[in-house]
């Protein structure tokens, strides 16, 4: 699971990039524009607006990023705690009292200049600054800073809000992905011994009657389990590549039954691209074929067709058979239930599985997906 942006693990440079480099920069920048406003509104001279300017915010390159620094280090959560609100408190009286030393000190020293300094058009009194101790200009560069502090801390708590809930819904979402992808596991792990127990029924019905063809379907079921693991690899597959399987499948049962059995598969060359989910039509395949026409000895025809839904931007597959129906205590068996818990997986409401009698002879299984292709 991700760990917070917040933790003691992150990097220098990847603190220097989200704190301390957005301030080297917003602050010049801030200091410029106070010039600007010092020369061009009230008539200070260049030589007086740049380095006021500099003193009241270069200072804050420093502190900025110590104060954003110093909320991490808080750890704040969507609901502050006492402690966390006098840290906040001692944390400003810090920050005010560094900030005013500094700005105090460089007015110090500076104070000829600023004293010959003409006065602005709209002075009332005298001196363009009046005459204050060290101690008064203490408090008032306090009092400039506090108002500062208060929206640096009020943008920076917003902004670590913002990433932490960004980072519980990249947590829930990847949680979310993990439970899928073990519930589709799980899945086929069912699917895979209960499929590979009948074809190995299907086998065995053979070696006693018609030993020569075992090799033959030993042969196409090996294909059948190599191209079905590679399938797995990959929890969609193209409805090209699943029909092709269905046909490796369908090329064993007709071994077993002979020629009698059929398949006949009707799909648009748009439908064969579609993507699909992964052996998604090898247990309907297999019902029709083991109840459908099993009771028929093997004699009848599966058919499969697939079709766009355009308007409602669906792919349908249809798997019928022709063989005895649908009997009355019908209920859904493995294959089936495996078929419905992974589309519940993959796509929630929006795909489905049914069976139903076709009103005449047989039974046939619909699936509906929302319709998805490869990317070109």
């Amino acid at each position: 699971m991700p760990q917070s942006s917040y933790s003691s693990h992150e990097g220098f440079v990847a603190l220097a990039r989200r704190i301390w480099q957005p301030s080297v920069i917003l602050w010049p920048v801030i200091a410029l524009l106070f010039a600007f406003n010092l020369h061009f509104a009230l008539g200070a001279p260049w030589a007086v607006a740049l380095p006021m300017s500099a003193i009241l915010w270069l200072p804050w390159c420093l502190l900025a990023p110590m104060v954003l620094s110093w909320l991490r280090m808080l750890h704040l959560e969507s609901s502050w705690s006492y402690r966390d609100a006098m840290s906040l408190v001692f944390g400003m009286g810090g920050t005010c009292v560094i900030y005013s030393f500094l700005s105090t000190t460089a007015i110090t020293l500076i104070s000829d200049t600023l004293t010959a300094m003409p006065p602005p058009p709209f002075a009332t009194g005298p001196e363009p600054l009046p005459g204050t101790s060290f101690l008064t200009d203490l408090v008032r560069q306090a009092m400039i800073a506090c108002p500062v502090y208060l929206g640096i801390t009020g943008i920076g708590s917003l902004s670590i809000a913002k990433q932490r809930i960004l980072e519980r819904e990249h947590r829930a979402l990847e949680e979310a992905a993990e439970l899928s992808k073990a519930k589709i596991e799980m899945l086929y792990a069912q699917l895979r011994p209960h499929f590979l127990f009948n074809a190995l029924n299907t086998i065995a019905a053979q070696v006693h009657s018609a030993p020569d063809a075992v090799e033959k379907v030993v042969t196409a079921l090996g294909e059948l389990l190599r191209q079905t693991l590679e399938s797995e690899a990959r929890s969609e597959v193209s409805l090209r590549r699943e029909l092709e399987l269905v046909e490796q499948y369908f090329s064993i049962e007709r071994a077993r039954f002979g020629d009698g059995l059929h398949l006949r598969i009707t799909s648009p060359s748009e439908c064969m691209d579609a993507i699909v989910p992964a052996l998604i039509l090898q247990p309907l395949v297999e019902n029709a074929v083991r109840h459908g026409l099993g009771p028929k000895k093997g004699r009848g025809q599966v058919s499969i067709l697939a079709e766009r839904i355009q308007r409602a931007g669906r792919l349908c597959i249809t798997v019928h058979d022709d063989g005895v129906g649908l009997r009355s205590d019908f209920c859904d068996g493995i294959g089936l239930c495996n078929t419905k818990a992974r589309l519940r997986v993959l796509y929630g409401t929006a795909a489905s599985a049914v069976v139903v009698p076709d009103g005449i002879s047989g039974a046939m299984s619909v699936v509906e997906l929302p319709w998805k292709t490869q990317p070109q």
